[in-house]
């Protein structure tokens, strides 16, 4: 028998899936009881309400996104390493759950005020684990010792989003198969000659 999290965690998954399927408001609990293996009455055990359950699960894949990126990073060497580490799963999250943060970009009026200020807590900590890359980076000497952190942290995950968006929404390519040396040597060599 399912434990209350791992049932919660189906619930969420399901959530995924309908939702990123049929948008927020053409969505039925029921739809996602059915497809999660329980009873409409079971999700309001452990959710209030559609919203609340959007919510939730804007926050789940977020919390997951982020922890992927922590492993991501860890073990790899050098600079260039985390970062190819970091950008690939920044595909893979685009190609896997794109769909609920289109959902997120196109609805807003879903989301309360609070969890407004939760996703920006999560994107301030993604900003930050890349941060951490940069410092290190400098710290090592495999970056200019007289980069802006800031500057430098931001017009790599700009530069991340971007290019991913692209390659994925409008190439519709797999995740695995775009080549990230290019931008990489990019970033790494600047612009200037």
């Amino acid at each position: 028998m399912a434990s209350r999290e791992e049932r919660r965690r189906d619930i969420l998954f399901s959530a995924i899936k309908i939702f990123s399927q049929n948008g927020f408001h053409k969505s039925k609990i029921q739809e996602i009881a059915e497809d999660a293996g329980v009873g409409k009455g079971t999700i309001y055990e452990y959710f209030d309400s559609k919203k609340n359950l959007f919510q939730e699960m804007i926050k789940y894949v977020m919390e997951l996104h982020i922890a992927e990126i922590q492993k991501s990073i860890l073990g790899k060497n050098g600079f260039r390493e985390q970062i190819e580490s970091f950008f690939r799963h920044k595909l893979k999250v685009l190609q896997e759950h794109g769909d609920v943060f289109q959902q997120v970009a196109n609805q807003p009026e879903v989301m309360s005020e609070e969890m407004k200020r939760q996703m920006l807590g999560l994107k301030l900590e993604i900003f930050g684990l890349m941060e951490s890359v940069v410092k290190e980076g400098i710290a090592s000497g495999d970056l200019r010792q007289d980069l802006n952190l800031e500057v430098a942290t931001a017009s790599l995950l700009g530069t991340m989003n971007q290019y991913s968006v692209k390659k994925i929404y409008i190439e519709k390519l797999k995740y695995n198969e775009v080549d990230l040396e290019v931008v990489i040597d990019t970033l790494m060599k600047g612009f200037s000659i």
